[in-house]
């Protein structure tokens, strides 16, 4: 499944270069260079709108996970499906919900992005190394550690970006990522594996 899963986002990616060409292009957008001044301090509107945007989504997801039937039934089925089924739960259903969750988180989160970066056909390519280490780091299955994790990737680029090159801004992440994995393999919020 996994190996099918790459596969069909090479052949997406090259699909769409050879329709829209790898000319990065860029949306255009109102708000795209405005800012927010606080005093001597200033942010990027687009860069604020898009972290919100997404703490209300952590939030909301969280919310969903923790409180309602179908959160539970995801839960149960990633960690154990066979279980799940035994206990009536649903799992196919369990699952669809999960893609087609994670399908629009990722289409809201591209929408967020296009006024900050150019879009070109290999742009995921670029932001889902990124995302995986914010997941591994906050701990897998941690919905405020992904959040955490996210939190501090973001810090660590921007600062080593700043003070040092502003091209060493991932390298700096791949140094706290793997300090931090040494120091709690497990990730900030992870449980450690299960003995029985």
């Amino acid at each position: 499944a996994i190996m099918i899963t790459v596969g069909l986002s090479y052949f997406l990616m090259n699909l769409a270069q050879m329709l829209f060409t790898a000319t990065p292009v860029s949306v255009p957008s109102n708000i795209k260079t405005a800012a927010v001044k606080v005093g001597s301090f200033s942010a990027s509107l687009p860069r604020l709108i898009a972290f919100l945007a997404a703490c209300l989504l952590i939030f909301l997801v969280w919310l969903f996970m923790q409180k309602t039937y179908m959160g539970h039934a995801m839960r149960a089925t990633s960690e154990k499906p066979e279980v799940a089924q035994i206990l009536g739960i649903n799992t196919k259903v369990a699952f669809t919900v999960a893609f087609v969750l994670s399908v629009v988180l990722a289409g809201v989160a591209g929408l967020l992005l296009t006024p900050i970066y150019t879009i070109y056909p290999s742009v995921g390519s670029v932001l889902k190394t990124t995302a995986l280490m914010i997941v591994v780091l906050g701990g897998m299955g941690s919905i405020p550690g992904a959040l955490l994790g996210g939190i501090i990737v973001g810090i660590v680029e921007a600062l080593v970006g700043t003070l040092i090159d502003a091209t060493l801004g991932p390298a700096g992440i791949f140094v706290v990522f793997l300090l931090i994995l040494y120091i709690r393999p497990q990730g900030l919020f992870g449980k450690g594996s299960r003995v029985a």
